[in-house]
């Protein structure tokens, strides 16, 4: 009896597998180490997100997250990344339906939530850990 193959199911396998292999390896795009600390006005911001994104739009997009003392450790493309700082602190309490919901604000100014605005840089080296402290000030 002859197999049957639904249409698209080797394209499918095809490219589950190269997608498997691709994280494997990381796509073969070179991978570094980035740390450091982030503060506002002296004072370490934590449970932050950062969102770092390889400026010349080669490499890989990666998100971190500092620690209670504003630290932190990802892996990245090498290059000149863009970093946006994102972290927010409960000012109240909102009802919304059955449960009280924490009303947030933002911890850190506007201008280092967006890529368009950020004037935060980072610049790892290929092959070495390179540390990369962020100083956000609360100055407009």
């Amino acid at each position: 009896m002859p197999t049957v193959m639904r249409p698209g199911a080797a394209t499918t396998s095809g490219t589950i597998v190269a997608l498997l292999a691709c994280l494997a390896v990381g796509c073969g795009s070179p991978q570094t180490v980035i740390t450091g600390t982030v503060t506002l006005d002296g004072q370490p911001v934590a449970n932050a997100i950062l969102d770092m994104f390889p400026v010349s739009g080669i490499g890989r997009v990666t998100v971190a997250r500092t620690d209670a003392e504003g630290r932190y450790r990802a892996t990245v493309s090498p290059g000149k990344l863009s970093v946006v700082v994102l972290a927010q602190e409960p000012v109240g309490t909102v009802r919304e339906g059955v449960e009280p919901i924490a009303d947030m604000k933002s911890v850190v100014p506007h201008r280092y939530t967006l890529h368009a605005l950020t004037p935060l840089f980072a610049q790892p080296v290929e092959g070495q850990t390179t540390n990369v402290d962020l100083q956000l000030s609360g100055d407009n």
